[in-house]
């Protein structure tokens, strides 16, 4: 059993704790300001563009992105488009059904960049995501994630700050046409998002792994003068183990 544990989000760490009584730490992940940055938008159409990055699996939830803008449409709302970026069975099936949606496929590098750049809002049905890296490189690039109240993402967005958190369709409907209907408030959120994005440099994320290793390094340093003998069987455990072989 490891000394330290690592977890990506408040409620493994919590699992993990309780569960073996050992410290454990949350490791977040950062996000590039230099990749991801509103500066890379192309766009400029007077348009709400709602996001979505990432593999179009029945696991991502996307089904529920054909759902969200047949609310929209049937509002009456027409001031919007879907960006959808990624690749995956579930494709044809969202080509089949969006009426206003331009789907890129996979993209990297400067493509992935201007494509975030000009997502307004950014949606993330997933349930299934751990941590979910990809609302924050959309805040980075100014665009206020909805994300589902399971899963990673829900702890790092902010209601009303940097995003919402929803805990079912009718929210996902209800955040964004509060967006769309509301200009000032979709501004100010985009200023939020970027500014919280700034606090998740991989420099700061890494500040906790150091804490980690530095806390275990500790533990051994006491094993190796309290108990001698089991140093000795520790790290010839260590010597076998294929994965520390050089």
């Amino acid at each position: 059993m490891p000394t330290v544990l690592l977890a990506p989000n408040q409620e493994i760490v919590e699992m993990l704790r309780s569960g073996t009584t050992r410290p454990s730490k949350l490791m977040i992940r950062g996000v590039d300001t230099k990749i991801f940055t509103p500066n890379k938008r192309t766009v400029n159409d007077g348009l709400v563009r709602f996001g979505f990055v990432g593999r179009l699996r029945a696991e991502k939830n996307v089904r529920l992105l054909v759902d969200l803008e047949k609310r929209l449409l049937e509002s009456g709302r027409k001031n919007f488009r879907f960006l959808v970026v990624g690749e995956g069975d579930e494709r044809k099936y969202l080509e089949d059904k969006m009426l206003n949606a331009d789907f890129t496929g996979f993209l990297k590098g400067e493509a992935l960049s201007e494509a975030y750049a000009n997502m307004d809002v950014f949606v993330f049905p997933s349930d299934t995501d751990a941590f979910g890296n990809v609302p924050q490189e959309a805040m980075a690039s100014g665009a206020p994630s909805i994300v589902s109240d399971k899963g990673g993402p829900k702890f790092f967005v902010t209601d009303g700050y940097n995003g919402y958190v929803a805990a079912d369709l009718e929210d996902f409907v209800k955040y964004a046409q509060m967006l769309l209907d509301d200009p000032e408030l979709l501004s100010k959120m985009k200023m939020n998002s970027i500014e919280f994005a700034r606090t998740r440099t991989w420099e700061s994320v890494f500040e906790t792994v150091y804490e980690a290793y530095s806390e275990a390094k500790e533990y051994m340093d006491r094993i190796r003068i309290e108990q001698p003998d089991r140093k000795k069987r520790v790290f010839k455990f260590l010597r076998k183990t294929p994965a520390t072989r050089s």
